[in-house]
């Protein structure tokens, strides 16, 4: 028997390192992409949460792609590999807009609903079970339903390190960092401590959340965080012009604005 198998249909099985060096330079393109692209959005536009992690995850996927066909032995001058590298590129893009768009958000507002309603189920189903069957079942039940309405927060807190791991830009709802922006009342100019509002704001907020930072390129006052944006005699326009530059450099997520004080001083509209 003489089996012909003709020459343009033999494949050779590409070696792992090949998709490693593929995967990493991908994924170092996919990186710097992203951190372009969050460059040159306007300062702190909430867009770039979602343009970003899809552009860097659409072109990360594109390079690997075209290098892991040229290591393969693969003719770049063919259309295929392209036809191939942009449709892996799209689904990576678009899963990238997805998980930042919908599925985060829904998954931090639905999971542990769902797996406690899984965990109670496990427990009523065991102690049904438990009837005719024995007392060992609704103990095998019980550990199952308590394991299921606990883990929801270690598995949320699990996919948030994957995501930044991957290089996206993850805050969760629980993280606050927090910029007091403003002018001499913000940095605590007449207050005794030079700390202004924002150290009753840091006691208020403090063990309300996961983890709070404040920032700022300023640091005063007498609390345990003292970084700030708070500059003494400094203007409205004055104060845009610095927010211009470090918003997009600390990236808070949540911004309290005091201004205006020196323009009414100036008699300034």
């Amino acid at each position: 028997m003489v089996v012909i198998i003709p020459a343009d249909e033999v494949h050779a099985e590409s070696s792992w390192w090949k998709g490693i060096v593929a995967l990493t330079v991908g994924g170092m393109v996919g990186f710097a992409s992203a951190a372009l692209c969050f460059g040159a959005f306007v300062p702190a536009a909430p867009t770039a949460a979602i343009v970003c992690p899809s552009v860097g995850g659409f072109m990360g996927t594109f390079v690997a792609s075209l290098l892991k066909a040229a290591l393969d032995g693969e003719s770049l001058g063919d259309y295929e590999p392209w036809v191939v590298a942009f449709a892996e590129a799209l689904v990576a893009g678009l899963g990238a807009g997805a998980w930042e768009k919908w599925l985060q958000p829904c998954a931090k507002a639905n999971m542990h609903t769902v797996l406690q309603k899984a965990g109670e189920a496990v427990s009523d189903a065991g102690a049904a079970v438990a009837k005719w069957a024995g007392a060992g079942i609704t103990k095998g039940a019980a550990a199952v339903a308590g394991f299921l309405e606990g883990a929801s927060a270690i598995i949320w807190e699990k996919m948030l390190a994957a995501a930044r791991k991957a290089g996206f830009e993850v805050i969760a709802a629980s993280d606050l960092r927090v910029m007091p922006l403003g002018d001499s009342i913000t940095y605590g100019v007449g207050s005794p401590t030079k700390s202004s509002y924002r150290s009753a704001l840091w006691d208020r907020l403090d063990g309300q959340t996961k983890s709070l930072d404040f920032v700022g390129s300023a640091q005063s006052g007498q609390l345990p965080d003292i970084d700030h944006e708070g500059h003494p005699g400094w203007r409205i326009d004055e104060i845009a012009d610095v927010a211009g530059c470090n918003l997009p450099h600390y990236r808070p997520n949540v911004v309290t604005l005091h201004i205006g004080t020196n323009d009414m001083n100036q008699n300034l509209r």
